[in-house]
């Protein structure tokens, strides 16, 4: 049963490749790094797709191909993918309306933006990181090492979102026909930031889902809906609906922890092993997944050595995820660690952080609260979102697990030890468990005003973030 799906899943994308093929406004060639693959017939891939089709109802007849897409378009009516597609078009889609509204009526800081159009509608997913990550798409990693600690490097930023922004982009930009240079370069990287949007809001839609199924394993299909609404209106989750890697890990992160729970190992290992190749803290998930596969420890039920061991090995695959990355580094700078070092450059070491925690405390000693708040607010929210997910480690503990009590803390301490407080509001959004707790602790009559203070406060960072003031 489980090669039908997998054969199902591959026919599926190569008729899926075979149509954007045919589609595709140019030749599709995608850049791997060590290889260049070239996609400019449509009929290979749609061969392909008919000799799996062929070789699986040979030898696996039923239930066959159009039995299993009729019961996936059922599927889609299901309440958690109907949640997920309102809370998409609900928290999403306003997001990107108030940025662009904030842009027209707030402004642009007057210079040392980068921009990959003129039109501000255009340029509106090419904030902060997502230009970072653009640049890796379009020309691969560069390391110079001439450069200082305090300047920045494309290496801190790992590889699979990218990958997937290079990947969606080929299949949209244009030849360069008729075009400029210059014309064809802005299209094609106009094409890989909304290309990087797209990835971004569809990870989010599929990460709502299985969050929501996560929960009700937890707390009930009440708790459940409550806690992807939780999510989805939380003030830092404005970072869904940018070229970010939050979606992606969320699902990535969720998909893991369910497929463990689940028992589906292979599933969770793959989960975590692209985790391990979407960010660095995606490491820390081998710790929660080892937490889940020693349960049989305890219980000492018959087939306990084979369940731990096959479970502890699922567990190590977002750790190999950040070796394969580490390797590559290696490869390209002569140290496989140095995309640690280079985080200096953003303010993420010991020394710095710990003089920074000195100003901190001086400023609110000597002058106050409120002087803190004026001297720097928009590190002052985020240290708001680090004390809320805090507050919520005990209440997961109890009732969730040490687990996902261990997923909050190895997500927020290292991060504020290396770097204070610098991008904890949008960490903090990605930590699934913390939103479950409170809609088991907030009592239902009383999550509306959560929900409308968390939009109110979603809205505000969004003016904020679009508007290229300092937070990110």
């Amino acid at each position: 049963m489980k090669t039908s799906r997998w054969l199902d899943a591959l026919a599926l994308i190569c008729l899926g490749t075979s149509l954007a093929a045919a589609l595709a406004p140019s030749r599709v060639r995608l850049d791997l790094g060590f290889s260049v693959v070239s996609l400019g017939t449509w009929w290979r891939p749609l061969l392909l797709a008919i000799l799996l089709a062929a070789v699986r109802h040979w030898g696996m007849p039923r239930p066959h191909l159009g039995e299993r897409i009729v019961a996936w378009l059922r599927g889609l009516r299901t309440p958690p993918v109907v949640l997920s597609a309102r809370m998409l078009l609900t928290t999403r889609v306003p997001v990107l309306l108030v940025g662009y509204a904030a842009t027209l009526i707030i402004g642009l800081p007057p210079s040392g933006i980068p921009t990959v159009s003129e039109d501000p509608l255009a340029n509106l997913p090419a904030r902060w990181d997502a230009t970072w990550y653009m640049e890796i798409a379009r020309a691969g990693y560069r390391y110079d090492a001439r450069l200082g600690p305090d300047d920045q490097q494309s290496i801190v930023f790992f590889p699979l979102y990218p990958m997937l922004m290079r990947t969606v982009a080929a299949f949209t930009t244009p030849e360069r026909g008729r075009m400029t240079f210059d014309e064809h370069y802005e299209t094609r990287q106009v094409r890989r930031v909304w290309s990087g949007l797209f990835i971004s809001l569809f990870a989010f839609a599929c990460a709502l889902v299985v969050v929501y199924r996560w929960a009700e394993l937890h707390g009930g299909p009440e708790a459940a809906a409550a806690t992807v609404v939780l999510l989805a209106t939380y003030p830092f989750a404005v970072f869904f609906s940018a070229p970010y890697t939050e979606g992606l890990y969320l699902l990535l992160a969720a998909g893991a922890c369910y497929a463990f729970e689940q028992r589906r190992l292979p599933l969770a290992g793959v989960a975590g092993l692209l985790a391990g190749l979407t960010r660095p803290n995606a490491v820390m998930l081998s710790l929660v997944l080892g937490i889940l596969a020693l349960a049989p420890l305890r219980q000492r039920e018959r087939g306990w050595v084979r369940r731990t061991a096959s479970g502890l090995l699922s567990a190590a695959m977002p750790a190999v995820g950040l070796l394969v990355y580490c390797a590559f580094i290696y490869r390209l700078t002569g140290n496989p660690f140095t995309w640690i070092a280079a985080q200096a450059a953003w303010g993420r070491n010991a020394d710095a952080t710990a003089a920074h925690y000195a100003w901190m405390w001086r400023t609110i000693v000597d002058d106050g609260l409120l002087a803190y708040i004026h001297a720097a607010p928009t590190e002052a929210v985020q240290v708001v979102a680090v004390v809320f997910s805090l507050a919520l480690v005990w209440p997961v503990w109890r009732r969730i697990g040490a687990a996902y009590a261990v997923f909050i803390l190895a997500n927020v301490l290292p991060p504020l030890i290396q770097g204070g407080v610098l991008s904890l509001g949008r960490f903090t959004a990605t930590l699934f468990p913390q939103f479950l707790a409170l809609a088991l602790l907030v009592p239902p009559e009383r999550r509306t005003s959560w929900i409308i203070t968390f939009a109110i406060g979603q809205g505000l960072i969004a003016s904020v973030f679009f508007t290229w003031r300092l937070i990110y």
